[in-house]
């Protein structure tokens, strides 16, 4: 009751149910009760990461629709939510950690994003000189100067299945450590098809 696709079709088509809207209060109160519960078996840590991360699915339903049309795009929804979520964490007392990529789809709100909210800048490539968007496009940015410039914390967030990965953005992110977090590497696990050597 609560998934972003209730009726009809998500991104690329999809039916899949794996996005909550963020304007509904059901699914409002299902974060408020579940990132306690989750904050409550971390007592000591002083960190939340609150996702965000591949969130294709949101703006399809009819309520998130209407709040791209009246205010031309997608980055009113994600910033909104981005403050909420951002409030209830600090709330328990922690901070937020996000993810960057869907925030790279509407980067005109990074200036409105509060301050104490820390990205996961993730790239899975070669950098040279900068990264590339994650997904779409592949537009090269200067993501770690545009973060520190705007004063976000930012975790450099690599995949070290690739060392290449690893050591060309650890020299790039290095140059931008007024607001560079921390680096952070990363591991998935892959089926025999998709493992690359």
């Amino acid at each position: 009751p609560i998934a972003e696709i209730r009726e009809g079709e998500g991104f690329m088509g999809r039916t899949i149910k794996l996005t909550a809207c963020p304007l509904l209060s059901e699914s409002q109160n299902f974060f408020d009760t579940y990132f306690a519960e989750v904050a409550a078996l971390f007592p000591k840590s002083r960190y939340f990461h609150a996702g965000l991360d591949e969130v294709w699915d949101i703006g399809y339903c009819e309520l998130c629709k209407k709040d791209v049309r009246e205010h031309g795009g997608m980055g009113h929804l994600l910033l909104n939510h981005i403050k909420r979520t951002n409030e209830l964490v600090n709330s328990m007392g922690k901070t937020m950690f996000i993810a960057n990529d869907m925030v790279e789809s509407c980067p005109e709100i990074l200036p409105l994003v509060p301050r104490n909210v820390i990205f996961n800048v993730w790239c899975y490539d070669y950098i040279d000189p900068y990264p590339r968007n994650p997904f779409g496009n592949q537009k090269q940015r200067n993501v770690a100067k545009i973060y520190n410039d705007l004063g976000l914390k930012f975790c450099a967030t690599t995949w070290c299945n690739f060392t290449h990965n690893v050591d060309t953005y650890t020299n790039y992110a290095k140059k931008y450590e007024d607001n560079l977090f921390a680096h952070r590497v990363t591991t998935w696990q892959m089926t025999a098809e998709q493992r690359l050597f």
